[in-house]
């Protein structure tokens, strides 16, 4: 056995000339069966939930070996499209169908499960932008005619930065499973997938399997639930989170290390997706990103060292960057540049020089005067609402800034973007990428 084919190859030995013979049919064969067990791990989970509460000693839960021996022990070694297969048929499956239980173990288990996320989402996001990066880079020498290998792995990259966004919406929302005016159908389906990929062992690897896809499935709970490609700019309430997610949220309130650095990892996900160049990316994450980072928010605020936890520049520059990424996308565009238009107004009493830094470092013709000005508004309005709430006395209140007006104000600000030869950089991506919606 060598250690020279992810996760494993075979060599052996020619008798006659003694030389060693790479036998690749034995190696695309155990890498098979290797797929397969990952697909059939899945399927328990979704099955029995009760396998993420076993305990195989008194000190020992399978969910702690499973997870620090045999699922992360292989991910470096995995090309991207194997990879692919692992996120799509186990992980996937993994987060989608783990429910807090009532029990004694629930909040043991519930860090050993916000654990595996701290390690995992990173992980995956960090291999994702690597691949992104280096598919620009490829790109910026694309010739026409020389696309075989570049648009192959661009599609597996697509499939992948698809299934983690699927991935990460399950641990912050309710899934399907967990709808209780649905939860017959939603067994009986599942109940169904699970027969069914039995009876289709063979042909389990499949890169596409319609009956094992939940995308649909996703989509409609969405629909169901409200959540258009619209902002929700004000809607906690129209957000259906998971209990898990709320756990997190709660015990980040309560200064839990591991929950702040989760949550700080999920807000960087969130906006470091919206630099991708697909645009499901986008049409995922924007209705979601305005409140969570309200949360957010709210929670580091009372932080002493916010800097440790997150980078506010950075993620500012992430908006800045989709925005130049996607900006032929003329709906997209509307919705990025309200973003960062709320984004503002919400750090800017407290990170206003961070912020103010990028824009200008960013867009070094900015309107100086356009900006100052909606500044002193912004500032005059927190005055007034400071006046009024610690005086009986009622003034007249200041107007709000309305949506258009935020949206037209922050468009002139940000026109440069708009019109910058940089995002002609990413054309021609865009152009041959054939999963672009």
């Amino acid at each position: 056995v060598t250690p020279s084919s992810p996760p494993v190859s075979y060599v052996r030995l020619n008798s006659t000339s003694n030389i060693l013979i790479d036998d690749e049919r034995l190696r695309d064969y155990l890498h098979r069966l290797f797929d397969i067990c990952y697909q059939i791990n899945g399927m328990y989970f979704a099955h029995d939930t009760d396998l993420y509460y076993l305990k195989l000693n008194d000190n020992n839960y399978l969910l702690t070996t499973y997870l620090q021996k045999i699922l992360f022990e292989n991910f470096n070694t995995l090309p991207s499209f194997r990879l692919r297969i692992v996120l799509r048929h186990f992980c996937r499956l993994f987060v989608e169908n783990y429910s807090s239980s009532i029990n004694t173990d629930k909040e043991i288990i519930d860090e050993l499960f916000l654990k595996f996320l701290n390690a995992f989402l990173p992980y995956i996001q960090q291999r994702l932008t690597t691949m992104w990066n280096n598919l620009l880079t490829t790109t910026m020498n694309y010739q026409q005619g020389q696309c075989s290998d570049e648009v192959i792995e661009e599609c597996v990259c697509v499939l992948i930065t698809r299934d983690f966004i699927d991935i990460i919406r399950y641990f912050i929302f309710k899934t399907i499973s967990g709808q209780t005016n649905s939860s017959s159908i939603n067994m009986n389906k599942k109940k169904n997938k699970i027969n069914l990929a039995r009876n289709n062992s063979e042909s389990m690897c499949e890169e596409t399997n319609g009956d094992l896809d939940q995308i649909d499935e996703w989509d409609e709970q969405t629909t169901n639930n409200n959540i258009s490609n619209k902002l929700l700019n004000n809607s906690h309430e129209k957000l259906d989170y998971s209990d898990l997610f709320m756990y997190m949220m709660k015990m980040a309130r309560q200064n839990s290390s591991l929950a702040l650095h989760l949550f700080s990892n999920i807000i960087r996900i969130l906006f470091e997706c919206l630099t991708f160049p697909d645009a499901y990316c986008i049409n995922r994450f924007l209705p979601i990103i305005l409140p969570i980072t309200k949360f957010y928010t709210d929670v580091i605020d009372k932080q002493v060292n916010i800097s440790s936890l997150i980078d506010i520049k950075f993620l500012f520059q992430c908006l800045l960057k989709s925005l130049d990424t996607h900006n032929e996308n003329e709906s997209v565009n509307t919705n990025l540049i309200s973003l960062i238009g709320h984004i503002y107004e919400l750090w800017h009493n407290q990170y206003g020089q961070q912020l103010d830094s990028v824009l200008h470092e960013t867009i070094p013709q900015i309107n100086v005067e356009l900006l100052n000005t909606y500044k002193a508004r912004l500032l005059t309005n927190n005055d007034m609402n400071n006046n009024n709430n610690n005086n009986n006395t009622k003034k007249s209140p200041q107007q709000p800034i309305t949506e258009r007006e935020r949206r037209d104000t922050f468009k002139n600000l940000l026109n440069p973007i708009l019109l910058s030869p940089m995002s002609s950089r990413t054309r021609a991506l865009n152009s041959t990428n054939p999963f672009n919606i």
